[in-house]
Order: C-alpha cells, then structure tokens, then sequence
C-alpha cells in the first residue's frame, strides 16, 4: 500500500480492470455472444467500481470503437484477432487496459508481436522520458519482425473522469511534443499489422459508443431528462447505447439521435484497417511516480 490516495485510487481501477481482462481469457471463444461477453465483463467491474467507457470487442480488420447494440446478436469469429478493451474508474481515476486472443497461425504472432511490442515500451520509460521514445521503440521492436504499428492510433494521458487529455503518446517514430510526466497516468496501446498492410485506420460505421459533449439542456423535457441523466452517470466518460435503453427503454435510441444532432453528445465511429489486415493490440496504464512508474493494470 503507498500513502498516495491518487496512486491507490489508480491502482485500485486497475486490479478491477485486470480481473475482468483474466475473465475474458476464459469466456471469449467462437459463437459466444459478443452481448454476453460484454455484460459479464461490465459486471465483474461494476462490482468494485465502475465502468470508464464501454466493453469494446473489435475483431479482425476492425481495430477499435465497437460495442454491442441492444439486443445484438454479433458473435466471435474464431478465425479473427478478438480484441477487448475496457476500462474502470475510482472516483474518475481510470484504468484502460486491452488485450487481443487468437487461435494459431499468423494471427497468433501477431498477438504475441504487439504484446511484446508493449512491454518493449514500457521498459523504455523513465519520469520525464520524452513521449516518442514509447513510439520509436514500438516501431523498432515491430519492424525487426516483419510487421507495422497503426500510424494513426495513439495512446493517451489520463485524467480524472477524462479519458483523452489531449495529450497523445505515438505507436510510431513520429515528433511528439512533451514528456512521462511525474504525477500523470498514461494509457499506451500499440496496434500491429503485418507489414504488407496499410498502417491506417479509417471511420466504418457506427460504434454504439456516445460521448456527452456539452452540458447545454435542451428545451424539450424528455431530452433534458436523458442528458441529465447522462451527466448524472458518466459525466464526460464514454457510454454505450444499450446502458441508455437499460434504463430508459427503447425510446431513448431517438433520444439519442437528437441529441447527437443537436451536438449535445457524440457518437464514435468503429475504426478499420484500411487495407483490411488482421489488427493485434495491448494495452496498460502507467503511473508515473517522482523516481519510477507503475503498471496499474498489471496481471
């Protein structure tokens, strides 16, 4: 135990975060519901604490962004990458932590590549190392192998109740202003593809995942209701719609949809690889302490 109420707070969401992870290892299989795997997974965490934004389950080309919709009858494919990525908070300090299951061949290297690539990382970082020694490492560790990081996917400093800060941590050798910073926590995530692929991610479609964006009430009582409720229960953290509709019945879907075109909340889109490659990724979150860091979400 440290004397450090924040880092306690941080290390707390993270074994929250980890034990939900070891479950998926368990449960994600093929033709299992990805609805079910999802609300397990947001079960264990909301035993503890709660959810920082949806259970995400991208599979194969699709690198991040996708939770189920109400009544979704998506299942996993066995022949594809499965990436889970979730996330709990303390008292709005987050733990975001992802890992990607595959069933031999290549696509079972190329989770144990951006595994490896994450660690390599890590191992780089010191308080006050620059931001792009992460990517350089990441490019370097996955190039020696034959295979690429996601050019346009980043990790992330965190905040309380703030999942993106604003501040970015490449997966490439790319400029990156700024450095680990004592006192801040980092999500880093590197996404690997074979290196014959594109390297980019582009918009496909909607993701089931909403954002609050603003806290202008609208005129109109029912959505006044709804984004109030929303600000109520996650304040600025993402939501999936399926949360909405658990409480508020099927009704809030159009709630939502005014919403979104009133620029009150925003929706993300899935993100694909461009070229339609396989797409591995892992993920921890860092604090860094005055002298070292911490993997909070270590298992």
């Amino acid at each position: 135990m440290s004397n450090d109420p924040e880092l306690e707070k941080y290390l707390a969401a993270g074994r929250i975060a980890a034990r939900a992870l070891e479950r998926a290892l368990e449960i994600v299989e093929d033709g299992r519901s990805v609805l079910e795997v999802c609300d397990e997974l947001e079960g264990i965490i909301m035993r503890d604490a709660k959810p920082a934004f949806p259970c995400n389950i991208s599979q194969g080309s699709a690198a991040a962004h996708y939770t189920p919709s109400p009544g979704d009858r998506t299942v996993i494919d066995g022949r594809s990458i499965i990436k889970v990525d979730l996330g709990a908070h303390v008292d709005g300090y987050i733990a975001d932590t992802a890992i990607s299951i595959a069933w031999g061949g290549e696509n079972e290297r190329l989770v144990e590549a951006a595994k490896d690539a994450l660690d390599a990382g890590i191992s780089q970082i010191r308080p006050g190392s620059p931001l792009k020694r992460f990517g350089r490492t990441v490019e370097e560790y996955a190039s020696a192998l034959g295979l690429r990081p996601i050019v346009n996917l980043a990790g992330h400093r965190l905040g309380n109740y703030e999942l993106h800060t604003g501040v970015s941590v490449p997966n490439v050798n790319a400029e990156a202003p700024g450095e680990f910073e004592p006192r801040n926590a980092y999500a880093l995530e590197p996404f690997l593809v074979p290196g014959n692929a594109s390297g980019r991610v582009v918009d496909a479609g909607a993701s089931n995942i909403f954002r609050l964006t603003s806290r202008r009430i609208p005129k109109d009582p029912q959505l006044a209701r709804v984004a109030s409720l929303i600000w109520e229960r996650y304040r600025g953290l993402p939501f999936a719609s399926r949360w909405i509709v658990g409480e508020l019945g099927e009704r809030a879907l159009d709630a939502l949809k005014s919403l979104r075109s009133m620029g009150i909340v925003y929706e993300y889109n899935t993100l694909v690889e461009a070229s339609g490659a396989q797409v591995a990724q892992f993920e921890h979150t860092i604090f860094v302490r005055d002298r070292d860091l911490v993997v909070t979400t270590a298992r």
